[in-house]
């Protein structure tokens, strides 16, 4: 009872007629969006993470999958998630919350499938025993023939590098299982020791034959799948 008037007062209603009602409460992942959304276009808030961002979970999902698509598992859960994710938000019309979120799935998706398509065949080439021994003692052996070349090292020395670069690319030879590796690695073992000969009958190797090695290299390098960025 009101005390002036002796009426009973009357609750007080909210803006939108009911009264009592509490006040919307945006969720939990909304409230700690809300201190980094001012930061960014508005535009851009509203697409990725609306309001009612939680009612289409395959989109979330679609996206963080797509994020850890680099353990390539999970890429078909990013694709198979963010169609999911598409139709939801189509249901609900075209300013229905996820399809950012979807496509951003969809596009790391792909993308990893495409790095991947082309790094697997690399992978595969490496992981060759020959290439293997290759890529180990005897481009070392290989490398330091280089650098006795390139800074004049004395004869002896120089002949026994090579003679021991040879060594090591017959036995990676052998030990290969890919004729075409094999094959990479044989030509640069010959090609060391025509530049073994011609640096035994007179120590200026021709400039041909270091430019033929050099060849040989990047063959050998390629067909044992090595990245060169």
């Amino acid at each position: 009872m009101s005390s002036s008037t002796g009426r009973a007062a009357r609750p007080q209603q909210s803006p939108d007629g009911v009264a009592g009602r509490a006040p919307a409460r945006r969720p939990l992942a909304g409230r700690a969006w809300a201190p980094f959304a001012g930061r960014l276009p508005r535009w851009f808030t509203s697409r990725l993470w609306p309001p009612r961002w939680g009612r289409n979970g395959y989109a979330t999902a679609a996206l963080v999958a797509g994020v850890l698509g680099a353990a390539l598992v999970t890429i078909p859960v990013s694709l198979v998630c963010a169609g999911l994710g598409l139709l939801r938000a189509r249901r609900g019309g075209p300013g229905a919350p996820g399809q950012v979120r979807c496509w951003l799935g969809i596009g790391l998706a792909v993308g990893w499938s495409v790095l991947a398509g082309y790094l697997m065949p690399h992978l595969v080439r490496a992981a060759d025993p020959g290439c293997v021994a290759y890529k180990g003692p005897a481009l070392v052996a290989y490398r330091t023939v280089i650098d006795d070349f390139r800074e004049g090292a004395d004869d002896a020395r120089t002949a026994r590098d090579l003679t021991a670069a040879i060594r090591q690319l017959n036995g990676a030879a052998a030990a290969s299982r890919s004729g075409t590796a094999s094959g990479s690695l044989t030509a640069l073992s010959a090609q060391l020791r025509a530049v073994l000969a011609d640096f035994q009958a007179r120590p200026d190797v021709p400039r041909a034959a270091l430019q033929a090695l050099n060849r040989d290299s990047a063959r050998a390098d390629k067909e044992c799948g090595t990245v060169r960025l």
